[in-house]
């Protein structure tokens, strides 16, 4: 929505009331929401013990407009993007504002939308998105998680 002009207060404002963003928007926009996916990922298929200390942790909210429309007007687009590295025998795990080519997978999702590129050596690149028009599929999602921990 900034990228056409919206202010951050009316673009939040609007992700709130979609039920996208919580009353208290913190964990959303100061990446600690994304951060904690990393967290997960990392520990369940690098098979890395992690923590979110391990994380570098960079929100979006020192983000203008102007920045979004100047990346637009380079062909490229800023996302909240989540980065597992391969860094001197580990990982490298951040989570920053980061500047991608329209044609990424991750630039080409819209507003409503999460994913997730995977590159490996024998398969190439692999992506996967999914479309959450509003809380229904997170909480959906939190009650596999409760079901699996009872069941556990």
């Amino acid at each position: 929505m900034m990228e056409v002009g919206t202010s951050y207060a009316d673009a939040l404002a609007e992700m709130q009331q979609r039920g996208l963003a919580e009353a208290d928007p913190t964990l959303d926009v100061e990446g600690y929401d994304a951060a904690n996916k990393v967290v997960i990922l990392a520990n369940a298929v690098l098979r890395r013990p992690t923590k979110l200390a391990d994380v570098s942790i960079e929100g979006i909210t020192r983000l203008t407009a102007d920045e979004l429309r100047a990346a637009t007007a380079q062909s490229t687009r800023i996302v909240l993007l989540c980065l597992a590295e391969p860094f001197e025998g580990d990982y490298r795990l951040s989570v920053r504002p980061t500047s991608l080519p329209l044609d990424h997978p991750l630039a080409r999702m819209s507003g409503d939308e999460m994913g997730i590129v995977y590159y490996t050596d024998i398969g190439g690149r692999t992506s996967a998105t999914t479309l959450e028009r509003g809380p229904k599929p997170t909480a959906a999602a939190m009650l596999r998680d409760l079901l699996d921990l009872i069941a556990g």
